[in-house]
């Protein structure tokens, strides 16, 4: 999820508000190159932890997920803290088992993190050296762009 929000394209927009009739409008541009992408370093990064007799595992394949009885979603952020769990799979866990799947999620997702903003960053480079990267979503004044 976290890589297709690093190459989601936002058009520029322009916003200006009439205070007279006290009315906003939002143009968009029509330029297709004229576009923000959005900052994700910070936002978390989706780990998996399964486990399958007794053994845990991370990100399973499909194969290795038919047959995880219970499994944990974590959202941990590059710092490597869980804001996010969500458990999925017919099977109970334990407090022992619920414990030791947050810390390998944890050790683990700031090391995938890592990896994945080095690609996020490597495929940004190469849009820029197409020349049709722009590297702003921010505010520009008044104007949003």
């Amino acid at each position: 999820m976290k890589a297709a929000l690093s190459e989601t394209k936002v058009p520029a927009l322009k916003v200006t508000h009439d205070e007279e009739t006290n009315e906003v409008s939002v143009d968009v541009c029509d330029d297709p190159y004229q576009f923000g992408t959005l900052d994700v370093s910070n936002l978390p990064l989706l780990i998996t932890v399964g486990q399958i007799s007794g053994v845990h595992t991370v990100d399973t394949t499909i194969k290795e997920d038919s047959v995880t009885l219970a499994r944990i979603t974590y959202g941990i952020k590059p710092s490597g803290s869980i804001v996010y769990m969500n458990k999925d799979g017919g099977g109970s866990l334990d407090a022992l088992n619920i414990r030791s799947m947050a810390k390998i999620a944890s050790d683990i997702g700031p090391q995938v993190n890592q990896l994945l903003m080095k690609k996020v960053q490597l495929s940004r480079a190469k849009q820029a050296s197409w020349g049709h990267a722009n590297e702003r979503l921010l505010f520009d004044d008044d104007n949003f762009v």
